[in-house]
C-alpha cells in the first residue's frame, strides 16, 4: 500500500483537567504511533496511539481508504494536515513499516502497520465526542477533528504563511462547547447513558 501527501488547499483546509482525553477541547499530545488497519470490508482506517500527560491512549481514527479502494476525503484530510505539520512535501509518499508495540492493559506485544513519519511528533489535537445509535444501543466515540503544530499553527496557516493560531482559536470558540449527536440521540439520552456507564 502506498499513501502520499497532498498540500493542496482542499486537502488541508481548515474547518471553521483529566490525565486522559475525554471531551471536547484542544490537547497537547505526543503521537506515539499512527497505525493503518484494514477492516473486514477492505476499507483502511488509521488509529492514533497518543501520550497525554504521561498516559498512553488510543483514539480510533477515520477511514482513509474506502472499501472501493478510493481515498476517503475526510480521513485523508487529517493525514494530509499531519503531513504538512511533520514537514512532508507535496507528493511525498508516507513510510509505512510493520512495528511491534506493547498495547492494552496487559501490555501485550502486537504488530501494527505504522506510518513512521508521524511517530514521536508533538502536536495539538482538537477532539469531539460523538453519540450515535446502533441496533438500538447508544455509543460514544472520540474523534480527532483537527490537528495543529505545537505553536498552534494549522496546516493551512503553515502552507499559506497566514497568521498562526487564528484557526485554532476559532475552533476552540466554535466547537468545544459540547458533543455532537447523531441518529436521533438526544443530549438527555446521552447523559442518561453516561450515568448508566458510571453505575
Amino acid at each position: 500500500m502506498k499513501l502520499s501527501i497532498s498540500t493542496s488547499q482542499d486537502a488541508i483546509k481548515d474547518v471553521s483537567g483529566s490525565s486522559y482525553i475525554r471531551e471536547e477541547n484542544v490537547y497537547d499530545v505526543k503521537i506515539l504511533f499512527v497505525s493503518v488497519k484494514t477492516t473486514t470490508n477492505g476499507a483502511k482506517t488509521v488509529d492514533f496511539n497518543l501520550e497525554y500527560k504521561g498516559n498512553s491512549q488510543v483514539i480510533y481514527g477515520p477511514t482513509i481508504i474506502n472499501k472501493n479502494g478510493q481515498p476517503n476525503d475526510i480521513g485523508m484530510s487529517l493525514i494530509n494536515k499531519l503531513g504538512v505539520i511533520a514537514g512532508l512535501t507535496d507528493g511525498q509518499e508516507l513510510n509505512i513499516d510493520t512495528e511491534t508495540h506493547k498495547v492494552g492493559k496487559d501490555q501485550k506485544n502486537q504488530e501494527f502497520d505504522v506510518i513512521t513519519d508521524f511517530s514521536g511528533l508533538d502536536v495539538k489535537i482538537r477532539v469531539q465526542r460523538e453519540y450515535t445509535r446502533y441496533n438500538g444501543q447508544i455509543r460514544r466515540a472520540l474523534h480527532i477533528r483537527n490537528v495543529f503544530r505545537e505553536d498552534g499553527a494549522s496546516a493551512a496557516e503553515i502552507s499559506n504563511g497566514a497568521e498562526i493560531g487564528k484557526q485554532m482559536q476559532l475552533e476552540i470558540e466554535k466547537y468545544t462547547s459540547g458533543p455532537s449527536y447523531k441518529d436521533g440521540v438526544t443530549a438527555e439520552e446521552a447523559a442518561a447513558w453516561e450515568q448508566s456507564q458510571r453505575a
